[in-house]
């Protein structure tokens, strides 16, 4: 794993899950202060939306299952603003996604291990924008850990 995700990740695991359970709707807060390179991960039962208003939201994640099959579902919000500005964050979340994935892999490695068939779980990674249409900036893209 990337020193850059060892030396600057904070993780905070919430009240309602430990290192290791639950798997269905355990949710990821992923989080960077762009200042000091720190990067936060919060693993709840629920997002940690008061991180995403304080800091820049770079992903949000949750484990679900579909067809009995484990997928881990993720969201970029691409917020508002002009279309210069949603392209912009589209290109500045496909760049950050990798660091992003990265620290929920690190920071939750614990899950991981004890639970080697998450490691083979597609990941769904859907970039969202309120303005200029519903479909203009709602992609889907697979990715995996392995």
């Amino acid at each position: 794993m990337s020193a850059l995700i060892q030396k600057h990740l904070y993780v905070n695991f919430q009240q309602g899950v430990t290192p290791t359970a639950p798997i269905l709707n355990r949710c990821y807060t992923v989080t960077c202060c762009e200042k000091t390179c720190q990067i936060y991960l919060s693993v709840g039962r629920e997002y940690n939306i008061q991180n995403v208003r304080s800091m820049r939201g770079m992903l949000l994640a949750r484990w679900t299952c579909i067809k009995n099959r484990y997928v881990l579902k993720c969201c970029c919000p691409l917020g508002g603003g002009t279309r210069a500005e949603i392209k912009k964050g589209y290109a500045k979340c496909r760049c950050d996604l990798p660091l992003a994935l990265g620290a929920i892999v690190y920071g939750d490695r614990l899950l991981l291990e004890a639970n080697p068939c998450l490691c083979r779980a597609p990941i769904y990674v859907e970039f969202t924008s309120p303005y200029y249409g519903p479909q203009r900036w709602k992609t889907v893209d697979n990715w995996r850990i392995d």
